[in-house]
């Protein structure tokens, strides 16, 4: 076997790093403020309807939920009828 011990990589590029810098399609909002403080009591309403139409989603209105490959066309659309339907009730 043989070793390649002098052998001597060139140091990574600030180009070539993951992940890509992504660049959104809007530029940022130039205040939050009309954002904050989001509304609970709309949210906790809202949390529960969906729970009732048996979707578990993060409990805070400040944490993100994530899709995945597990997630079908199916289970999209029916999350996002789901969330409609209880909107429709706030």
């Amino acid at each position: 076997m043989r070793v390649l011990s002098k052998t001597v990589l060139p140091p990574p590029s600030p180009l070539s790093s993951f992940p890509p810098p992504v660049q959104l399609p809007h530029p940022p909002p130039p205040s939050l403020s009309p954002y904050l403080p989001l509304p609970q009591a709309k949210f906790a309403k809202w949390h529960r309807g969906m729970l009732e139409r048996g979707f578990y989603l993060a409990p805070s209105q400040y944490e993100a939920g994530f899709m995945s490959l597990a997630h079908t066309e199916a289970d999209i659309d029916a999350t996002i009828a789901a969330a409609k339907e209880v909107f429709k009730t706030l």
